[in-house]
Parts: C-alpha cells; structure tokens; sequence
C-alpha cells in the first residue's frame, strides 16, 4: 500500500521531489543559461540581504534598521531609471536628499543620543542590505 506524501519516511520525500524535477526536466527540457544565471545572480543577492540585515540589527537597532534599509524604494526607482529608462516623477528626486538627511538623524550616526561607536557600520550595512534587497 502507498503512503501519502506527508507519510513517508525522511529522505523518501526528496527523492519524490527529484523524481518529479527529473520527469520536468525531460518533459520540458532544461532552464536555458540566462535564466540560471538570473537566478544565481539573485540568490547571490538575497544571501548578502540576508547576511547584512543581521549584522546591522544588532549595531543599530531593529527599528532604525527598517528605516534605513527601505531605501530599497528609492535605490528600485534608480534602477529602474538607469536600466529601462522608466520616467521618475520629479517629486521623487527632490525627496531623496532629504531622505538621506533623515536617515543620517535616525541612525545616530552624528554622535545622537544613545548612539554606539558603531551607528556608522550599521548604518552603512542597512544601506548596502537595501542595496542587496532592490537587486
């Protein structure tokens, strides 16, 4: 008698799992080079996300943290102008300096109240986390 799926014993689930990867395979062939390699090159990315996002929560706070890395929003907009030459409406440009003067305040990073020696770092790995995110 078969087992359902959630049944089956450790590892038999995996080898269901590359069966069925393999019958697509044959079925529809490969993933072509440049899909993988998209693919790879977002992995890549969401691994220094990743990676970032929890070294610069412990220097600089879960809150602050959500500030400074959801300039993810502005950094997607850049990129969307500079790849697919999208149109960014004019009050976008305008508020991204005031943006980052916001988030220099916010992170401390001049020496605020409570700020630790190493805002700065935080700061910089929650940007570059937002960087990773909006890749």
């Amino acid at each position: 008698m078969l087992a359902t799926l959630g049944e089956q014993p450790p590892g038999l689930r995996e080898l269901h799992c590359t069966s069925s990867a393999a019958r697509e395979w044959r079925r529809h062939g490969g993933i072509p080079a440049r899909a993988m390699w998209i693919q790879i090159v977002g992995g890549v990315l969401l691994a220094i996300d990743f990676s970032l996002w929890s070294q610069s929560i412990t220097l600089i706070g879960a809150g602050i943290w959500t500030v400074v890395v959801n300039t993810q929003v502005v950094i997607v907009s850049a990129l969307a102008w500079v790849v697919f030459r999208a149109w960014v409406p004019v009050r976008i440009v305008i508020a991204v300096p005031f943006l980052f003067v916001g988030i220099a305040l916010v992170s401390r990073i001049f020496g605020g109240v409570g700020g630790s020696g190493d805002a700065v770092a935080g700061a910089v790995l929650a940007l570059t986390s937002g960087v990773a995110y909006a890749g």
